[in-house]
Order: structure tokens, then C-alpha cells, then sequence
């Protein structure tokens, strides 16, 4: 932790020790990717309070730099945590603010995103109705825009909704087309993340054979 914090320091002292000007704009975005650096590394050790701190500094940093679009991929990753931790409000909260932001950097993929991740948290958050339709709205444009990597993740959000709304069997589906579109993308990670969500599913329910297969 020392050497991260360390080198942290040492970037706000160099930003810090440089007058306006031209450069300025590229010294806050250094200063950024420190915080976002460091937040991956809190990140790695588990110290999600360290992390959520770090993104956010380095999301204000990027937004200082002019850099929005930077900006909006912290708040997302904030975002998913907050999700992920069940803390619903302040993940709405921080979706706000990044759905701004990927509007301002005029970022139609971060946009889908961010809509679509609080499509998922509203489902989270027992309305079902409206966070599936969210979603699948978000979904749709990405498939028409052809913004493969995009659609990937919704593919996994509008899954993981209809799990939460409580349609098992919708659920199960979805992580089926979502793990197939995956494959056939080469998004690797987020396709065995949804076959392990669709197994997962699919225990809950008593379906051992078909979830082992």
C-alpha cells in the first residue's frame, strides 16, 4: 500500500507544483490515471472502500481534464459496485452523474451502459417492469449501432434482471443468448460469466442435470 500511496503523492505534488497552461489539462488526465491505478490495486487486495474512494477522486480528476468520457468509465465501475454491494440509491446516484457525463463526451456506447446498468438496478430494486424495459431499450440501440462489446455487457445485464425480477426461466434464457453471443464475439470473460450466472440459475431451481451439462 505504501509504494501505491507513494507514488500517488508524488503525482499531485507534480500537478500541484505546475502553473496553468497548455499542459494543464494533460496533467490533471496523469493525475487521473494514478487514482484509477490505484484504485485497481485496492481493487486487487479486496479494500473496496479504498477502491470506491480512488475511482471517484479519479473520475472528478478526469472530468477536471475535460476528459468526460474517462470520467463516465469510473463512475460506471463505481457504479457496478455499488450495485454488486446492494447500496441501490447511491448507485443510481453515481449513474446520474455518469449518464451526464457520457453525454457530454457525446459517447453513445457509455450512454447504453449507463442506462442499461440502471435499468438493472431498478430491477434490483423490485421494479421489474421498468428495469427490463430500461435494458432491453439499451440493448436494442446497442445491437442497431452495432456496438458489439456494449451489447455483450447489456446482454448480461438484461439477464441478470429478469433473474432478479424473478422470471427463472427468462433468466436462464437470457444467459444462454448471452453466453452464445459472447463466444461468438470473443468476449470471453463476460461469456463464462453469464454461464456461470445461467448454472447458478438453474441449481436454484433444482435442475442439477441440466446445470452440470
Amino acid at each position: 500500500g505504501a509504494e501505491v500511496c507513494s507514488g500517488d503523492a508524488g503525482a499531485v505534488a507534480l500537478v500541484r507544483g505546475r502553473p496553468d497552461g497548455p499542459d494543464r489539462g494533460g496533467d490533471l488526465a496523469a493525475l487521473a490515471g494514478t487514482h484509477r491505478r490505484l484504485a485497481l490495486a485496492h481493487e486487487l487486495r479486496g479494500q473496496w472502500e479504498s477502491a470506491l474512494a480512488a475511482r471517484e477522486t479519479a473520475a472528478r480528476v478526469y472530468a477536471r481534464a475535460g476528459r468526460c468520457d474517462e470520467a463516465a468509465i469510473d463512475r460506471l465501475a463505481v457504479a457496478a459496485h455499488l450495485r454488486s454491494a446492494a447500496s441501490y440509491s447511491a448507485a443510481l446516484a453515481t449513474l446520474s452523474v455518469a449518464r451526464g457525463d457520457a453525454q457530454a463526451s457525446d459517447r453513445k456506447d457509455l450512454l447504453l451502459r449507463a442506462e442499461g446498468l440502471r435499468g438493472n438496478v431498478l430491477s434490483r430494486l423490485s421494479n421489474a417492469a421498468e428495469g427490463v424495459e430500461d435494458v432491453c431499450t439499451a440493448l436494442d440501440e446497442a445491437l442497431r449501432a452495432e456496438l458489439a462489446d456494449t451489447a455483450a455487457e447489456l446482454q448480461q445485464r438484461l439477464a441478470d434482471s429478469l433473474e432478479h425480477s424473478g422470471d427463472y426461466q427468462a433468466a436462464t434464457a437470457a444467459y444462454g443468448a448471452a453466453y452464445q453471443y459472447c463466444d461468438a464475439l470473443g468476449a470471453d470473460a463476460v461469456g463464462q460469466l453469464c454461464r456461470a450466472c445461467a448454472t447458478a440459475v438453474l441449481f436454484s431451481r433444482g435442475e442439477w442435470d441440466v446445470a452440470a451439462a
